[in-house]
């Protein structure tokens, strides 16, 4: 099998979480450092500008101290033209692309530095998914909340074509929390409490 492997002596090792798209890869440490490569485009490889990667390269190699939020991850995640991560702390940060509020920081603009996904009540994120435009998070209380495009209903707020560009809480079956979640292109999907599978958009 061809691919890359990684050794203790590249610097990398015990890597926690690992997330692939079309065009770029990003992955963290036990240690809470990230590395991404592949493109480069809208920052979305966190620390690296807009140059395009062609081996892992770590977030915190960055001197700006907005990259410090990166060196306490817990999982990362990463969508078309952003990516996004979750700290140890569970707070959620994102950066790349921002069209149709997808990096949860109250706008559209793009960041080239992580941004914070601010949760109501300050509410802890444990798990997170995310696909091109959309994204939702599983927070420690079992509260799902999903932000970006709902073009489909992917946000479950109805079929209206718009955007959330901060975290919009969904509304599950009555008594019901959130086990796992999961995003697709134009749906969402969760498993509740009860074992069963809900899904909208």
């Amino acid at each position: 099998l061809g691919g890359l492997s990684f050794t203790t002596t590249s610097g990398i090792s015990e890597v926690s979480s690992l997330s692939s798209t079309e065009e770029h890869v990003c992955m963290s440490q036990n240690s809470g450092e990230i590395y991404c490569w592949g493109e480069g485009e809208y920052s979305k490889l966190a620390g690296t500008g807009t140059s395009d990667q062609y081996s892992p390269t770590k977030s915190s190699s960055s001197s700006s101290s907005n990259y410090d939020k990166l060196r306490d991850t817990n999982t990362v995640v990463t969508a078309t033209e952003h990516s996004c991560s979750v700290t140890n702390s569970g707070k959620v940060y994102c950066w790349g692309y921002g069209a149709e509020g997808r990096l949860g920081q109250g706008s559209t603009s793009n960041s080239n530095s992580p941004v914070l996904a601010t949760m109501p009540n300050h509410e802890s994120t444990q798990m997170i998914a995310t696909h091109d435009s959309h994204t939702c998070v599983l927070n420690d209380n079992g509260n799902i909340y999903c932000w970006g495009e709902n073009s489909d209903g992917e946000l479950g707020i109805g079929y209206d074509g718009s955007y959330q560009a901060t975290p919009h809480k969904i509304q599950l079956p009555e008594g019901r929390i959130g086990k796992s979640i999961s995003v697709g292109d134009g749906f969402s999907c969760a498993i509740i409490n009860n074992g069963s599978v809900t899904c909208w958009g």
